[in-house]
Order: structure tokens, then sequence, then C-alpha cells
């Protein structure tokens, strides 16, 4: 029986570095320089946190059914958040599927966010707790709305007369 050397091992790649996490905890890379676009020359890191999907059936008490479009045979996906120049600023947001065939070396990207979008994405994950579970008519908020509530929490109560305005007209 031959013997077996950890030189003998393949190296290690993405899919089996997301395949090794675990979903209990959130992995953050060593710091490096960005090397290209706005955040050239500036410190980054890559934070990732997997998730293993399971079905789950709801309580009997629920008027709706939930259907899952898709799902991968492992069901692993990856949450990779790239922050550039401070913390909290997400340069990058990608959403990634662990490949159970096929090339096994590259995660798939299912979804990937630019700044904008990762910004739009993070203010309304932040609002989930400001909105109520019980209200009688719809209501749409406006991103910009919701940065500047965000950016001055004040500002309800000193402009609470121009964004109660905002709301009456239909702007927000």
């Amino acid at each position: 029986m031959p013997i077996v050397t950890f030189a003998d091992l393949p190296e290690p790649n993405e899919v089996t570095y997301a395949e090794g996490r675990r979903t209990t905890r959130t992995y953050a890379s060593k710091t490096f320089t960005a090397v290209f676009g706005q955040d050239q020359g500036h410190p980054s890191r890559y934070i990732y946190r997997v998730f293993d999907e399971t079905s789950t059936d709801d309580d009997d008490d629920w008027e709706w059914a939930n259907e899952v479009v898709f799902t991968t045979p492992g069901g692993r996906k990856q949450v990779q958040l790239q922050v550039a120049r401070s913390a909290g600023a997400v340069r990058k947001v990608r959403i990634q599927k662990v490949p159970t065939s096929g090339d096994r070396t590259r995660l798939e990207n299912v979804l990937e966010l630019n700044r904008d979008q990762a910004t739009r994405l993070i203010d309304m994950l932040r609002a989930i707790d400001a909105i109520p579970i019980e209200g009688e008519n719809t209501v749409h908020v406006d991103d910009q709305l919701l940065r500047d509530v965000f950016a001055d929490p004040t500002a309800i109560a000193v402009g609470g007369k121009r964004i109660l305005s905002r709301v009456r007209h239909g702007r927000f």
C-alpha cells in the first residue's frame, strides 16, 4: 500500500475552503491592498459565511406556500463580502454556490452586487428591525430616505415635519 503524504494532496481551492467552513462561524481573510478600481491602494479583506439550504415546512397556520426555486444537491451557498478602506465599507457582495459536480475548483456566482447595490441591500437589512409586522397600508420607502435616517437618526425628531410631508404627498 503506497504511503500518501501532504505533498501528494491536491492544492486547496475556493471550493475546498467553502466546503470546510462551518455554518456557525464568520471568516475574515487577512488584509490585502486592493489593486484595481476606486479602492486601489487601500486596505481590503474578504468576509465569508456559508449556509446550508434545508427544506422546512411552514406551520399549518400559514395562508401561503413557499416554493424553493433552485437548490443544489449539496445545498451549500457562501456569502462573500469585500470590504475596503474602512470597517463597514462594503465594496462587493457575492452569493456563491458550491458545486457538487463538474468543475469542483471554482464556486459559481449566483448573485453579485456592486458597491451601490450592496449598500442598498445592507440598508434594507438594517431597516428590518424598524418595520412593524402589522400595517394597514403598503409602504414604499425611498433608498435616499433610508440613507438619510441611518446617517442622522436624530433627523426624524428634528426634521419630522419635512419627512411627514414627504410621506403624505407620496414622495418617500
